[in-house]
């Protein structure tokens, strides 16, 4: 009988890769849009200064409104999570304890948040952006550790 194939993927790279393009998808872009405008949100003469996604954005945002601004972004922010952390169920480690404390982590934290390990808590962007952090984190160190690449750099941009 034929192995079943992943759903969302599995293996290492593969994961981080799928995982990572969840950070620019349109919910992360309106997820950060009303992290940045956070005290415009309510002023739309205001925002339609800016480009058109940032009224969508907030038109977004308007569809989770049931508490204050921090319990509709977590809600916003558990949604971006539940479908991008899909891609960490069958995440593998390889093996370098460094390494796989941070995959661990990731997957740990990702899961968490986008699957209701955690009822009742709060998620900030901050919290977001620490899962981007760590898989860059993860990368970099899979490039220098396993590849033995020199001059490892992020880049500025």
């Amino acid at each position: 009988m034929a192995k079943q194939k992943s759903e969302f993927g599995s293996g290492l790279v593969i994961n981080l890769v799928k995982f990572s393009e969840h950070f620019f998808n349109d919910q992360a872009m309106n997820i950060s849009i009303i992290h940045i405008f956070r005290d415009k949100l309510d002023n739309e003469a205001e925002l339609r200064k800016y480009d058109k996604s940032v009224l969508e954005a907030v038109k977004f945002y308007k569809c989770f409104e049931r508490g204050s601004y921090e319990e509709n972004l977590s809600a916003m922010i558990i949604l971006w999570a539940n479908g991008a952390t899909d891609h960490l169920y069958e995440i593998q480690t390889i093996g370098d304890k460094k390494i796989d404390k941070l995959i661990r982590k990731l997957q740990k934290d990702g899961l968490e948040m986008g699957h209701g390990f955690s009822k009742n808590k709060i998620y900030t962007f901050n919290d977001m952006d620490k899962l981007r952090q760590l898989t860059n984190n993860i990368s970099i160190l899979l490039d220098k550790k396993v590849l033995k690449l020199k001059n490892v750099d992020w880049g500025e941009f």
